[in-house]
């Protein structure tokens, strides 16, 4: 009776225990924030920054929120960025304590025996454990952790689908009518941001339904809450209108507001298909069942009034609840069935959310139920059957909290230090160091999704903007050139380096020839640099001089085509620079990238993670970082090649092998390498370069670089032909001539290919 009179709502742990623990969620992602940029968060920042030419048509409310950034400096928009998208995070974390504390503990006949408050909370004397245990479960996880420092608008997306399930449980309390109003219209805002959450309708629907019961069909609240709903849902308009108002684009409002539902839907539809529907159904096992269960409140009985039935199933209810938690908790260590690993490369932080807030309800139903005796109507406490169980248990549930907060952090906290390292603080500052200081223009090529993308380009443009040269450069991506929305972006930003190529309702594609005059124009008075190595229709002009990671472009000589062999200066300046970098940079590179030795000894907790089926995963950016290094260390092999330093250009080639071991044409160039520093020569024998054989030709090169083998550059030059790149074809047919200087079928290739090009003494 005294308990009774005590509000269990002031009790510490759902008042004050929640802030704190979101206080603490927050400083604990501060020390673990990335201070700049990684391939997580590059994308968004680059929006935010400026740096992109699309429209943004997709996540309004994102846009809403994170609009004030815009205002900031852009050096200082990834930092921003990133302690918002912690304070999202740790804001969930919070509503996440909160909603564990306030869950109802009478859904099971022993738990009624037992907690007899007001509300059913939990108040037991370890009632604080399940809302730390659910806070650990979620804010420690792999993908959680790496999200809330590292912004890309998933924790926003996530706090609005906390704030709509913490709305639902405080209805529960005190059935403010508001509450429920406003979880509509937030839930209204949030599909229209994130596609995900029509997914979840039903359910939302369903738990109104559950917790108001026959009064959810009262007229005048349905009207109300679908008021709302579609008030939340007007951020459908928003983007819509910001595109049409500016006049940027030659589109209408309904297209945009047609192409952004029609997106939604596409992705919605996908829900019924078979394998994404098997894929749903396994991540909904450790999350919407558990809730689903938990939200049922079961009878005393089911049919069996003997104390050994009742105990018998009172027993099985243990062992179901024991095994919901044990596989919760496993969850978020990223087994393969967990989220991670199912959701097609999606963060599913709702997912995890849901099995955070179940980890919290079912330990704290262990600790209720064997933490304190049932109390019989008469107010005497009842012995329990299981009574033997108690202490052990209890402990159990906190050696599970100690655990897997301690495993949690064992194997996630490395992988988050890599990820929020300096590895690509480190590749910027190369690329920069031979950047020239009075400024130029940047290319680099995005077409082939996946192996040519912005990423490298917003990388020198975010260390540009941080070390305040970004007004110095125009950056272009090659790729974009051919749209007209692009010139006129370009011309906006950068109006006294880009002329007004395209009228301002011009919407055919550009043509290609006409952008290399345009290049071979811009660069009599500006410096021009690729940041890859690159192929294209722009080499009709002009021809790559390497500068480390950096490539100048300049014209190619008129009278023979090709371009010239490096100099002395250059080899020794490239040499120089490859080989700091290969002692400076290269180790650590190398020691991310590296698979887990199988045979290698593991520790306690290594061995724990191998029976859990849990592994570590190598740290993407530095993936990404080794890709670039060994495509252009190729590269830079290639032309020692050609200028005839055979042996330097064999250590160039392990190199690139080393950084990428898949870098198919690091490792045909060191064959042949070892071949010609053997005193041989390779005949061409085009069965090795065929589909079969290579792939994607256009794929390989631009992942890999360039090849220097007979064979390879004879097949290239096909290529280049048939694509009219004529000059480039050229220099593959004589690199094979100088290779192999018996092939009259290259000879042949070179003779009509300088007649075409009205060169007949090449011919000849």
């Amino acid at each position: 009776m005294a308990e009774n009179r005590i509000d269990p709502r002031k009790k510490f742990v759902p008042r004050f225990l929640p802030w704190l623990l979101a206080a603490a969620a927050l400083a604990f992602y501060w020390f673990t924030l990335n201070p700049w940029i990684s391939l997580l968060n590059i994308s968004p920042i680059a929006k935010i920054s400026g740096w992109t030419w699309q429209p943004e048509v997709f996540s309004p409310v994102l846009f809403a929120v994170t609009y004030p950034f815009r205002w900031l400096h852009t050096a200082q928009i990834p930092l921003a960025l990133n302690c918002f998208s912690a304070v999202c995070a740790a804001l969930a974390l919070g509503l996440l304590a909160r909603s564990v504390a306030i869950l109802p503990h009478d859904r099971t006949e022993a738990q009624r025996e037992r907690e007899r408050s007001d509300f059913s909370f939990l108040t037991v004397w370890s009632a604080w454990l399940p809302p730390v245990l659910a806070v650990v479960a979620c804010g420690l996880q792999f993908t959680f952790w790496e999200q809330a420092t590292n912004f890309t608008g998933e924790t926003l997306e996530l706090l609005l689908f906390a704030f709509i399930i913490w709305s639902l449980l405080e209805y529960r309390l005190d059935e403010r009518q508001w509450r429920l109003l406003l979880a509509a219209g937030v839930y209204g805002a949030a599909m229209a941001d994130n596609w995900a959450m029509i997914g979840f309708l039903p359910v939302f629907i369903g738990a109104i339904v559950w917790i108001r019961g026959l009064s959810f069909f009262n007229t005048r609240f349905l009207s109300r809450m679908v008021l709302c709903g579609l008030a939340g849902m007007l951020f459908y308009l928003l983007l819509p209108l910001v595109i049409t108002s500016s006049g940027h684009y030659p589109t209408s409002f309904w297209t945009v507001f047609k192409y952004n539902l029609a997106q939604q839907w596409s992705m919605v539809k996908l829900i019924f298909n078979g394998d994404v529907r098997r894929v749903v159904g396994i991540m909904s096992l450790t999350s919407l069942l558990p809730v689903f269960v938990m939200s049922i409140r079961w009878g005393a009985s089911f049919g069996d009034d003997s104390r050994l039935g009742t105990a018998l199933a009172t027993f099985m209810f243990h062992i179901f609840h024991a095994i919901i938690l044990f596989a919760c908790v496993w969850v978020t260590f990223d087994p393969p069935f967990s989220p991670r690993y199912q959701a097609f490369g999606l963060p599913a932080l709702t997912f995890y959310y849901l099995v955070a807030l179940s980890v919290g309800y079912y330990s704290g139903y262990f600790l209720l139920v064997f933490g304190k005796d049932a109390i019989s109507r008469s107010q005497r406490p009842q012995p329990s059957p299981f009574r033997f169980l108690k202490l052990p248990v209890v402990a159990a549930v906190f050696a599970l909290a100690a655990l897997a907060a301690i495993g949690l952090i064992d194997k996630n906290a490395p992988q988050v230090k890599e990820i929020n390292g300096d590895t690509f603080q480190k590749y910027a500052a190369l690329v920069e160091e031979n950047l020239p200081r009075e400024g130029g223009i940047l290319l680099c090529d995005t077409e082939n999704r996946g192996v040519d993308d912005p990423t490298r380009l917003f990388i020198t443009m975010a260390a540009l903007a941080r070390d305040g040269r970004a007004q110095d450069f125009l950056p272009l991506d090659t790729f974009a050139l051919g749209w007209p929305d692009y010139h006129r972006f370009l011309h906006r930003k950068f109006p006294q380096k880009w002329p007004q190529i395209v009228s301002d309702k011009e919407v055919n594609m550009v043509n290609p020839h006409g952008l290399a005059a345009v290049l071979n124009l811009l660069s009599k008075t500006n410096a021009i640099y690729y940041l890859q190595p690159s192929f294209g229709y722009y080499f009709e002009q002009f021809y790559l001089e390497p500068h480390g990671l950096i490539y100048r472009l300049k014209p190619l000589p008129e009278d023979t085509l090709l371009p010239p062999k490096p100099g002395q200066n250059q080899i020794t300046q490239n040499e120089e620079f490859w080989s700091h970098i290969e002692n400076s940079i290269f180790p650590a590179v190398e020691r991310e990238i590296a698979p887990p030795d199988p045979d290698a000894s593991q520790n306690l907790a290594g061995r724990a993670f191998a029976r859990l089926h849990v592994k570590r995963e190598q740290n993407p950016d530095a993936i990404a970082a080794a890709n670039f290094y060994s495509r252009s260390v190729d590269f830079w092999g290639v032309e020692l090649q050609r200028a005839g330093e055979l042996g330097k250009a064999a250590a160039r080639f392990e190199t690139a092998q080393k950084l990428n071991p898949d870098n198919l044409a690091a490792q045909i160039n060191l064959e042949f390498n070892q071949t010609l520093r053997a005193g041989h020569t390779a005949p061409v024998d085009l069965s090795k370069t065929t589909p079969d054989q290579l792939g994607n030709w256009v794929e390989v090169i631009s992942a890999n670089g360039p090849f220097d083998e007979p064979s390879f550059c004879f097949q290239y030059g096909i290529y280049m032909a048939q694509d009219t790149y004529y000059r480039q074809a050229i220099a593959a047919f004589t690199r094979v001539r100088e290779l192999a200087p018996d092939n009259l079928p290259a000879r042949l290739w070179l003779g009509q290919l300088y007649f075409l090009q009205h060169l007949p003494d090449g011919a000849l």
